[in-house]
C-alpha cells in the first residue's frame, strides 16, 4: 500500500492524522477516489454564475487537531533554527580565535626568521 501497517493502524484508530499524500495512497490502494475518503463536511461545492457557471470544489475546513499539529511543528522548527544559529555563532567565535592565534604565531615566526 506504500505506507506501513503501523501507520495505517494509527490512522484507523484516530491516533494519527494522515496528510493528503497518505490519503491519496490509501484511496489508490482501495480503488477509490481521494474525495471518497474525506468526510462531507470537508468538501464544499459551489457554482459561480460567471458566463454559464463555473463549478469548483474547495476543501476548506481544516480540523483543529491538524492546525495544532502544524503549529507545534512550526514551534519545534523555530527552536531548532535558534539552536543551529547558536551553534554557528559559537563555531564562528572559535574560528575567529583560532585565526587570531595563527596570526600571532605567524608574526612570531616572521620575527624568528629575521
Amino acid at each position: 500500500m506504500e505506507i506501513s501497517e503501523g501507520t495505517y493502524r494509527s490512522i484507523e484508530n484516530n491516533q494519527k492524522t494522515p496528510d493528503i499524500f497518505t490519503v491519496e495512497k490509501i484511496a489508490k490502494f482501495l480503488g477509490k477516489s481521494f474525495l471518497d475518503l474525506l468526510p462531507d463536511e470537508y468538501i464544499n461545492f459551489y457554482n459561480n454564475e460567471i458566463k454559464g457557471g463555473n463549478n469548483a470544489m474547495l476543501i476548506n475546513q481544516t480540523p483543529d487537531k491538524l492546525i495544532e499539529q502544524y503549529e507545534e511543528r512550526i514551534k519545534e522548527l523555530k527552536e531548532n533554527i535558534n539552536d543551529q544559529k547558536e551553534i554557528v555563532l559559537e563555531k564562528n567565535l572559535t574560528i575567529m580565535a583560532l585565526n587570531n592565534k595563527v596570526e600571532e604565531l605567524l608574526d612570531k615566526l616572521i620575527l624568528l626568521l629575521k
